[in-house]
This record gives structure tokens, sequence and C-alpha cells, in this order.
């Protein structure tokens, strides 16, 4: 069920993992139904699974999800960074601010405004 008009509109859907992809894929389906004009999504990590009944880059491919931005939180393997739909976004500065702001007693609010 989808909450909102989309009708028309720029959708983005955010989620913390893409393992197999399915809730964001079907996410993407129902709003591309309800009339979304594109499709952006938004993920943490993302671990774009592959086994042998499954390949999630293939869905990626054949959905209608225009861009996926990923962070570099997780050491991608060259498909997944190659891929036409996925842009990897780092975070690395902010990470290595936020161990080095723990580290020496700092606070952390200042990253996040």
């Amino acid at each position: 069920m989808l909450i909102g008009d989309v009708d028309g509109k720029d959708a983005l859907i955010v989620d913390d993992i893409w393992g197999t992809g399915t809730t964001i894929l079907n996410a993407a389906r129902k709003v591309k139904e309800s009339g979304a004009r594109r499709i952006i999504a938004a993920v943490t990590h993302g671990e774009f699974l592959q086994t042998e009944t499954l390949d999630s880059l293939k869905e990626l491919s054949e959905s209608p999800i225009e861009t996926v931005y990923v962070t570099d939180s997780i050491d991608h393997r060259d498909e997944v960074v190659e891929h036409p739909k996925i842009q990897v976004v780092s975070i690395a500065p902010l990470l290595a601010e936020a161990i080095k702001r723990t580290h020496t007693g700092q606070g952390l609010t200042e990253l996040f405004e």
C-alpha cells in the first residue's frame, strides 16, 4: 500500500541495507505503478547479493529505479561499482572525523550541522 500521491512526481526511496533488494524493488514498482515520473534510491549499506537463484544487480537493471546512491561503508565488488544505475558516495572522511573526535573526546554534533 502506498500512502501519498506520487503521480507525476520524482520519488526518493531510502533504506538502510540493500541485500536482495526485494524491499526497494517492490517499493519502486508500486511507486511507478502509481505514476511516479522518476525513482531514485538511497541506501546506506549496499550488499547487492548474488546467489544461485538471485542476482540483485540484474533485478536493479530491469527495475524502474533510475539511480541508486550507496555509501562506501562496504567494499563493493567491481560489478557494483561499474553498474550504470549505481553511484557510490564516499563517507570515509565523515567516518574518519567521527573516529578522531571520539578518540580525542570532542563532540560529534558539529558533524551533523
